[in-house]
């Protein structure tokens, strides 16, 4: 596992590029709320699904339709989405500090593995962006999520710059 301090968003989609990943289109938001909110230096990012490049959510339910096998891509997948993100709001990677995150994971009542689908986002979060990624984390099992995704993410950032 490469861990790597990017200094541009530039040198986070090189390595992500090397991974055979690709940052997703950031879209508007499909109901009423604001997916970015800032207050001082403390910026909230909420609504955030796996969206892959093509625009489409990844769906599913974990511990029904999708197994411990879909866990990497499903989290990985919403890693990106909120780098690209992070990316659409800050001129640069340095810019920012990642600070608390809630992974809203859709699954059954019996699914227990919560916590290793949220582990794939925070593994790529901090690969890529290093100890400036590093993050509390909540993950907790819903029954739906909006649009059928299998994941969702609310995050807690800090800016660095005004």
């Amino acid at each position: 596992m490469e861990v790597s301090v990017s200094q541009s968003w530039d040198d986070v989609e090189a390595i992500l590029a090397r991974r055979g990943l690709v940052l997703p289109r950031i879209s508007a938001p499909t109901s009423v709320h604001l997916p970015y909110r800032r207050s001082g230096s403390l910026v909230m990012l909420s609504g955030i699904l796996p969206v892959q490049p093509d625009g489409t959510v990844l769906r599913g339910t974990f511990g029904g339709d999708l197994g411990d096998g879909d866990r990497e891509v499903h989290g990985q997948t919403l890693a990106l989405t909120l780098i690209a993100t992070m990316k659409a709001h800050f001129g640069s990677p340095e810019e920012v500090t990642v600070l608390e995150v809630l992974v809203f994971v859709r699954s059954t009542a019996d699914y227990t593995s919560h916590h290793r689908v949220a582990d794939s986002f925070s593994s790529l979060v901090v690969d890529v962006l290093g100890a400036r990624a590093q993050h509390a984390r909540t993950t907790i099992g819903v029954p739906a999520l909006a649009l059928g995704a299998s994941l969702e993410a609310r995050c807690q950032l800090e800016a660095t710059v005004q």
